[in-house]
């Protein structure tokens, strides 16, 4: 849809200065009245008469109805087309701003300039409309869920004071995340099977994950949510997705997701929308907004960037985000403290991999670090005509896709100049860096006896060295109160005591009733995509043989996850003719000695299993175990093969693994390597045990 007239008389004139905007007014109707309108051009948005701005999905481009605008016949979508008859009134016409009519799409001078104040368009709005569509016959029934679930957490937080002033101070609060995380508890007994469905239903609206309008709603001054012939307010729809996104992952004992909402995406982009600031402790803080965007979806692939260029990014421990290079030589004042993005021009005729590039070097200049290759990795393997150092924003990434090593914790390169050289096609990103050998196997077992030479491995004191590294490798040597949250991530390091005693605490009772080794599953949260049931018999026991699973790799909404009885039974993804990958289930093995369960016995007591295994549902995600050529033992994504280099790179805090191609490299993945976490490999370096080189990397 372009919203291009059919007559030859233009309905789009010219704009006359970067401050002007057109309105569209709607005239009265009722009923099966066609919709009359007209474009009304302001010429300066900050003294508009009141209007209301439209937030919305285009939907199907195919599916079109016509539009009387100024006198001229249009197309628009069908689902504009019936937002536009909900939104008019009998008696009165009114104004409205909706981008597929008030810009003239096929201008793309115009559609860059009237992009980039989109923000302040909605903001001046007297009201943004949020529009979900004509609803059905239990979309009241749904609106009254939501606002008993607001009522709740109202009265559990703040029992006496006033709903609506209550609710208008908790939706601009910094912490309010913190505040409904530990409201009451949800329990699968406070609604039916059929209202938890309702949920599921209401939160996957396509407009939950559209791009465009995260900045929307963000700059209303008031929001409404608008089903047919109902609406709510947005403070209250976001307001219980926000609690359900904060407790589903801590009630594991019901599969939330199969039995009653489809997808997790509705509940958390509502979340992402109604937060103030997105908060970050990552050192490329607009990196890391994107990659939290990733989840989101646009009709063109450049919106991943454009849409969030003036976001607001905040850091926990200091509020606003810090750039972390100097200006001029000094250190940067207070003004500088706030971090609105990186200073990309909004340009339509720029392709979707330039903006992308722009993007990366921007980061590599402004932040002065390698962090962009964490983002990178996720989609290094896609497309080798593609720069594997380049983020593919455009793909979506489920969440179990996700590598869960964070950046910020480590500091692998610790004392590193980072100084990098883009080649003259501007497809080869040139880093110096340590090789530290290649990766000799891969596996999603991870054996406790790898780890020190066959003497210490005899006695108690090598067997509990080697335990110990298998609980942080388990973890990437991590430590949180909430798992879920990543800004609450530590190491271990004062916990070591801790982390050991919760390890132990979770895998002795697994152990207690076999005689033999035996392999843990670490999966402790995946359910099979058809039947809803763990995907394996070991969740909360051990096996002397591992379980198997099958995997669909072709789907266009992710990776699918089969148990054996589903794909024995025929039942598969979306379609049957996609080849489902046999996987084995990541899992620890673990040798029945009585040295191992003196070690596990002594400790478990001070220990919290179930703290543990909160950490392992998010470090272990889509994964693999590898040894390196030096002896080196760690994880990274399941991309990694036999013969890649494992190398430390200046200015990234993480180890990252590299694969050979032509002369050169291509990326394939971050890691956590044990030993080499916190500056080790610049140690050698600097004794001269290592040398430094160039990586040529495309």
């Amino acid at each position: 849809m372009t919203g291009k007239s059919i007559s030859s008389d233009p309905l789009y004139r010219t704009l006359s200065s970067t401050e002007s905007i057109r309105l569209l007014r709607l005239q009265p109707g009722a009923g099966n009245d066609a919709i009359n309108t007209s474009l009304e051009l302001i010429l300066d948005y900050a003294k508009s008469p009141p209007y209301q701005a439209l937030s919305y999905c285009w939907g199907d481009a195919n599916s079109t109805l016509d539009l009387v605008c100024s006198g001229q016949t249009i197309q628009i979508t069908s689902n504009l087309h019936e937002a536009l008859i909900h939104l008019r009134r009998q008696d009165e016409s009114c104004l409205i701003w909706c981008d597929a009519v008030c810009i003239d799409q096929n201008n793309v001078p115009e559609r860059n300039q009237q992009v980039s104040i989109m923000g302040k368009i909605y903001q001046r709005a007297s009201r943004v409309c949020v529009w979900l569509g004509a609803g059905g016959e239990d979309t009241k029934d749904t609106l009254k869920i939501l606002l008993e679930i607001a009522r709740r957490i109202h009265d559990h937080n703040a029992r006496g004071s006033p709903f609506k002033a209550w609710l208008s101070q908790l939706s601009v609060r910094e912490d309010k995340y913190s505040i409904i995380t530990h409201a009451y508890p949800m329990d699968e007994d406070a609604f039916s099977s059929e209202q938890w469905k309702l949920l599921g239903r209401f939160y996957n609206a396509e407009w939950f994950r559209r791009i465009w309008v995260i900045q929307e709603i963000q700059a209303a001054s008031e929001g409404w949510v608008i089903c047919g012939l109902y609406e709510i307010e947005w403070d209250i729809v976001a307001l219980a997705a926000s609690w359900i996104s904060a407790q589903v992952p801590w009630r594991s004992g019901v599969n939330w997701k199969v039995k009653y909402f489809g997808s997790y995406l509705g509940f958390r982009g509502a979340q992402f929308m109604w937060a103030q600031t997105f908060a970050t402790l990552r050192e490329a803080p607009f990196m890391a907004l994107l990659q939290r965007a990733r989840t989101f979806h646009g009709t063109d692939a450049r919106d991943k960037v454009f849409c969030m260029l003036h976001h607001r990014m905040s850091r926990p421990d200091t509020g606003l985000h810090p750039l972390s290079v100097s200006e001029n030589g000094k250190n940067p004042t207070p003004s500088s403290l706030f971090c609105q993005g990186l200073k990309l021009p909004i340009d339509y005729k720029t392709s979707t991999l330039e903006v992308y590039r722009q993007v990366v070097m921007q980061s590599l200049q402004t932040y002065n670090n390698a962090e962009a290759l964490c983002y990178a990795a996720y989609t290094s393997c896609h497309d080798l005509s593609w720069p594997s150092w380049i983020p593919r924003w455009n793909i979506a990434l489920q969440e179990s896709e996700k590598t869960t090593v964070i950046p910020f914790l480590y500091n692998a390169s610790q004392r590193s100049r980072f100084a990098f050289r883009l080649s003259h096609n501007q497809n080869v990103l040139s880093l110096q860096g340590i090789k530290l050998g290649t990766i000799v196997t891969t596996s999603t077992s991870l054996e406790y006896t790898a780890f020190g030479t066959q003497d210490s491995s005899s006695s108690e004191t090598g067997v509990e060295t080697q335990l110990r590294a298998i609980s942080k490798i388990l973890t990437h040597d991590r430590w949180q109160e909430a798992p879920f949250v990543e800004t609450n991530a530590t190491r271990s390091h004062d916990n070591d005591e801790a982390l050991f005693a919760g390890f132990s605490a979770y895998i002795l009772p697994l152990l207690k009733d076999h005689g033999e080794a035996c392999h843990i599953s670490l999966m402790v949260g995946i359910c099979c995509d058809c039947c809803g049931k763990w995907l394996h018999p070991l969740r909360g026991k051990a096996s002397t043989i591992p379980s198997e699973f099958f995997r669909c790799h072709i789907c266009e909404s992710g990776p699918e996850d089969i148990c054996l009885a589903c794909y024995n039974t025929g039942r598969r993804c979306g379609d049957p003719s996609h080849i489902m990958k046999r996987r084995t289930v990541r899992n620890i093995l673990i040798q029945h000695t009585d040295a191992v369960f003196d070690i596990l016995k002594r400790h478990a007591p001070n220990g919290d299993g179930e703290r543990y295994k909160n950490l392992l549902s998010v470090t272990n995600a889509r994964l693999v175990y590898f040894e390196g050529s030096q002896g080196w033992y760690g994880s990274a994504s399941e991309a990694i093969e036999p013969g890649d280099v494992l190398t430390v790179l200046f200015g990234s805090r993480v180890p990252v693994i590299l694969r050979e191609h032509g002369s050169g490299y291509r990326l394939v993945s971050i890691g956590y390597v044990q030993g080499l976490m916190d500056g080790e490999a610049m140690d050698m370096l600097n004794s001269g045990e290592l040398l430094s080189e160039t990586f040529d990397i495309s």
